[in-house]
């Protein structure tokens, strides 16, 4: 992925265009991308790029949903891509893929935090070190 600054919106009409997705197709390399990612009052172009290659996955359960987002900090619009399961629904129906902020989890969340030993990260005077000690910590011991 990335800020390629090709834009495969010419691929009909540019040569070099053509040439370059054509060998990532030769490849098995599909750009995921396929509107405007760069639109000004004159142009727009598909010059941000994701690719997706199956790899060993070829014939797999994969199901990938691209697009952009609608943003006007800069002048590209952000990118995504996701690749999840077809089945991905019927596995995890049991346990929605949201956080939920009930009571019970808040005190749960906040027992484990009383619970880990901070001394380490409290006598640190490096903050990168501390920071890195944090996480650890969060990652490993307290959850």
């Amino acid at each position: 992925m990335g800020d390629i600054n090709i834009d495969l919106a010419k691929f009909n009409s540019h040569t070099p265009t053509s040439n370059y997705l054509e060998n990532l197709l030769c490849y098995n390399v599909t750009p995921t991308i396929l509107m405007p990612t760069r639109i000004t009052e004159q142009s727009a172009t598909i010059i941000d790029h994701i690719y997706y290659s199956p790899g060993r996955n070829f014939g797999s359960d994969l199901n990938i949903q691209s697009g952009n987002l609608w943003s006007d900090l800069t002048d590209h619009l952000p990118n995504f891509c996701l690749l999840t399961s077809k089945n991905f629904k019927q596995q995890n129906e049991e346990r929605p893929f949201i956080r939920i902020y009930s009571a019970s989890n808040i005190h749960k969340f906040t027992e484990k935090i009383k619970n880990c030993d901070w001394t380490e990260i409290f006598h640190c005077t490096d903050a990168n070190v501390a920071y890195m000690n944090f996480e650890r910590k969060i990652y490993y011991h307290c959850f």
